[in-house]
């Protein structure tokens, strides 16, 4: 169940996660030495708080759900199974 909360979380991890970087190359790119950087540092700094509240909370606040399981069968090709001796009809042991 998705609740208001998890939607919050995750309307702030996007916004942190896409505002800092672009801050970030933005000053970057445009970095002259003696200048003022053209993004505010107020709003540097806000979006580097938002992004590591977030991080901190991501296990507390991404939404519940059931743990990812992965599912592997190994088969041998019927040719296969013939040419290898110590292996039975049905690919086991003999």
């Amino acid at each position: 169940m998705i609740t208001w909360k998890h939607t919050a979380f995750m309307v702030a991890y996007t916004l942190g996660s896409t505002l800092l970087p672009v801050c970030y190359v933005i000053d970057l790119a445009a970095h002259k030495p003696g200048r003022e950087p053209p993004v505010p540092p107020w709003l540097t700094q806000t979006s580097d708080f938002i992004w590591m509240g977030c991080v901190a909370c991501i296990t507390s606040l991404t939404p519940p759900d059931l743990p990812l399981r992965a599912t592997y069968e190994v088969v041998l090709d019927v040719d296969e199974v013939e040419k290898q001796p110590s292996l039975g009809p049905q690919g086991s042991a003999a």
